[in-house]
């Protein structure tokens, strides 16, 4: 290059793209659908639990969920949850509802005689 002129290497320069990685889908399992039966034991679960808490309107509530869950093939287990409604009421100090609670208790299940 001769004279004055810029002896510079001009390089056409590309637009800079953004490279974004793919994103990966997090794979989340699902949870197997709980059967009538596994959904009102929970509820239970949840009864005693609220119950240990002395929360005894919250077990109530969840016995009351648990009751209508159970498969009528299942009374020993509805009486279990009545028998706790029962206990629960009697620390609320609500006697009608424990003697109701106590009556459909051992109308499903003798075993409370």
């Amino acid at each position: 290059m001769s004279g004055g002129e810029d002896s510079q290497v001009h390089t056409e320069e590309k637009p800079t793209e953004e490279v974004v990685a793919p994103k990966e889908e997090a794979v989340v399992e699902k949870e197997p659908e709980l059967t009538p039966l596994q959904q009102a034991d929970k509820r239970k679960a949840d009864g005693n639990g609220f119950f240990k808490k002395s929360d005894f309107e919250g077990a109530i509530k969840c016995y009351l969920e648990a009751i209508d869950l159970y498969p009528e093939e299942n009374p020993v287990e509805k009486s279990h949850c009545y028998q706790n409604m029962a206990a629960a009421s009697e620390k609320l100090g609500n006697p009608e509802d424990v003697v109701k609670y106590c009556s459909k208790a051992l109308a499903l299940n003798q075993k409370y005689i």
